[in-house]
Parts: structure tokens; sequence; C-alpha cells
């Protein structure tokens, strides 16, 4: 969950907003309290950088709290960093009874107990901007528990995601109480609290569904060739948010760069989880035995590697799953180093702890910025229904997408008409 809004590495003006609200938190709620700290939370943070409303980090700012964070907060703005760390806090909550409900675990208990007493501060502050806080919040927590114990048909995902869309959607529109400036920007706060609640549960049931499988959790998808469908429902999601900050707020913001920055990466896990379902074979029955159902896939590192975020963000050779193929996506974006792993392997011989040597390892090719103006009137191919918001194929890359005619099907031929600070615009082609 506290994952999903990573930011692109070496985006300084996200790490000096960043690191102030890491250092507000740190000064809230304790050390121990930002092992839970919130991307989700920064994210409201920047779209409030974004409007105006409060103001961006000095240039000079420090990135990074670690070392002097008693002054890496000057400058924020007391009212919304001290509501983005009690969001932390409440996610944070959330997750540990989730995971205690789930797994139990000496370490959990260990957590909760430590973390108790800040939790309920955190919920203090929320319930004074909101007397009926603790019961909204229970209503969605309920929603949620009893779409997961329904036992005569199965939610579908649109279905599955509603609470927590619902519930960040009330969180977002709750810190236009403490910071009135935002009240103008209500709705909006809304929809992306909506769309991003949304993605994040979609993708968490995509990137979980083989864990779940093996223990026997609850996962909203029924097959693993669901996993595609549940991605591009997250990216579309993403999609909506970009969107609808262009429209009301502004286009070339961190926010928004953000965004695309991860629906970026979440296309390249689309494109991998693709390539590798090609590439799987029949598992040995004698392999599975001695084994488990082990989904490696082919490098070493982590059996459950194919999602992993263990590298997320960092230079190639320093993450822990580097060494994992699929696990290293998010770390490459072009990178040259030879440690990471450019073609997945035989997941049987690497399960049997086999010699996987003889995998071929291809050179990633370098990820090439397009000049997206230069799209104008070049002609492209729905990959998604554009409603009218999507996505949109163009000259072999994905783009987020706008029709200017309301509703495109899937697999209709566009054209570009214009370009916005997030995405294109097009028109569908006539058949002549």
């Amino acid at each position: 969950m506290f994952g999903f809004l990573r930011p692109p590495p070496h985006e300084r003006p996200y790490r000096q907003i960043y690191a102030a609200c890491c250092a507000y938190q740190r000064r809230s709620y304790g050390l121990e309290s930002l092992a839970f700290h919130s991307y989700e939370a920064v994210f409201l943070y920047l779209l409030a950088v974004d409007a105006g409303v409060v103001s961006a980090p000095s240039a000079d700012a420090v990135t990074c709290c670690r070392l002097g964070w008693h002054a890496a907060d000057e400058g924020v703005d007391p009212r919304l960093a001290q509501f983005c760390a009690a969001f932390a806090m409440l996610l944070a909550e959330i997750k540990v009874r989730d995971d205690q409900n789930d797994e139990p675990s000496l370490l959990m208990r260990i957590v909760s107990r430590r973390l108790n007493g800040r939790f309920q501060r955190a919920r203090d502050y929320l319930r004074s901007l909101d007397s009926h806080f603790d019961l909204r919040i229970h209503e969605f927590l309920a929603a949620h528990a009893q779409l997961e114990q329904s036992a005569e048909v199965k939610p579908t995902l649109d279905e599955y995601v509603e609470p927590t869309a619902a519930a960040f959607g009330y969180i977002f529109q709750l810190s236009t109480v403490c910071v009135p400036e935002l009240a103008s920007l209500d709705s909006v706060l809304v929809e992306i609290g909506r769309r991003i609640g949304a993605a994040i549960i979609a993708f968490d049931s995509a990137v979980d569904f083989d864990h779940d499988q093996r223990r026997g959790l609850y996962n909203p998808l029924s097959r693993r060739a669901d996993i595609a469908a549940a991605l591009r429902f997250a990216s579309v999601q993403l999609v909506e948010v970009g969107w609808c900050w262009s429209d009301g707020v502004r286009a070339d913001g961190i926010a928004s760069r953000l965004v695309r920055w991860r629906i970026e990466a979440i296309s390249r896990r689309l494109r991998q989880f693709r390539h590798l379902e090609l590439q799987r074979v029949p598992r040995r029955k004698l392999a599975v035995l001695r084994r488990g159902d082990c989904d490696c896939d082919g490098c070493s590192c982590c059996c459950e590697a194919l999602f992993s975020d263990a590298c997320s963000g960092l230079p190639c050779h320093e993450g822990l799953c580097c060494h994992s193929g699929p696990a290293s996506l998010d770390c490459l974006s072009g990178s040259d180093s030879p440690f990471c792993c450019r073609e997945a392997c035989d997941p049987i011989c690497c399960c049997d702890s086999q010699d996987c040597s003889r995998t071929r390892r291809r050179e990633q090719p370098t990820v090439q910025q397009v000049d997206r103006t230069s799209l104008v009137g070049k002609p492209g191919v729905s990959r998604t229904t554009l409603s009218p918001n999507g996505f949109v194929e163009v000259e072999g890359r994905e783009y987020p997408a706008r029709s200017t005619e309301g509703w495109i099907n899937v697999g209709m031929h566009v054209e570009v008409t214009e370009v916005n600070g997030f995405g294109i615009v097009v028109r569908q082609r006539s058949e002549g």
C-alpha cells in the first residue's frame, strides 16, 4: 500500500517535499512511525503545492532528513503536514491490523503494541476535523470486509475497489477542513482520492495474486489470467487522475509527472507479465512436490520476485532483488548495469536449484524520451475504451489519451489532434 505512488528517481522537488513531510511525521509520531511513511499522503501534499495553496520548498532545501531532520521541515505548511502525518498513521494502523488478521505474527503484535498510542493520537486529530470520522472509517472497512466474506458471489474488481475508493475520496476531501484554501478543489480532490484508492486495490490484487494463492488468502481475481486486466485497471485509474488534475489545476506540476511515471511503471510490469506468461512451461509434478508451487522467475534471488518492489527507485545493483528479472523492472529504466536480468529463464530449473547460466541475457534498450508534439497528425489505435479517457498506441508506444468525440471502443483507429501537458487528444479516424 505504501509504495504505490513511488516517485521517479532523482526527482529533486519531490524528494524535498518528501523529506519535509518525513521530518514532520518523525517530530509528531516518532522515529518508529517512519517505517509507515506513506507516498499517498505525500502525494496529497504535492497536489496542494501544484495548486499554489502551500509553498514549494526552497531550492536549497534538503532532500533527505536522515541527518539534519530537525531543520528538514522548515518552510513546510504545518496544517497540511500534520494532516498528512495523521493520514499516514491511519493507513499504518489499517495495514497492521489487516496483516494481523491475514497472517498473525509476533512482529505485527509488537508493532501494534508499540504504535498503538500513536495510532490513537492520529485518530484523535482526524476526529477533531469530523466528529463522525470513526463511524465513516468503520463503515468503509466493514463494507470491504463484507465483500471478502461473501461466500455466494465473488465481487467484480469494480465492486471490490469501491469501499477503498470511497475511503480515499473522503480522506482527501477532509484535508480541506484543515486547509480551507483547498475548498475550491473539493470535488477534484474527492475524484482523485477515489481513483487512487481504486488503483491501489487493483494493483495490490494483481501483485499479490500468487502470494495469496499459496497462502489461501482472499483475492478478488479468480485466475492468474486476470492479473493483466487488474494492472490495466489500475493504470486507467491513474490516467483519470492525471486528466482530472490537468483539467482542474495544472498539467506540468510534480503531481502530474509522478502520475505519468507510475503509469509507465505499471505498463512495464504489464508488458513483462505478458512476456513471462508466453514463456511459462508446464511444471513437472515432482518439482512441484519437492519445491511447492514456486513462481520463481528464473534468476534465483527471490521466488516471489515477479512483482517485488525491493529495488524500486534504486541504482540497479543496490536492489535486494535486482538479480531477479522482473523484480528489477522499476530500477532498470534504461540502466546498462550487467547485474540485472534482461530475460527470464526457465522457472523450473531455478526452483529445482539447477544451473540457469545457460540463459541468454539481452541488453535492455535505453528508454528514449519522445517529443510528443511530433505526434500530432499521427495515426494510432485505442488500446482501451476511451470514455473519454484511456490509452492509445502511437508508433509502438502507449500514451494516456482523451477522445474529442466521447466514447471510442477498443481497437479503433484514431488520429492525434492535440498534445496536452499530461497526454494526447485523439479523434476516431473515418473508414475512408
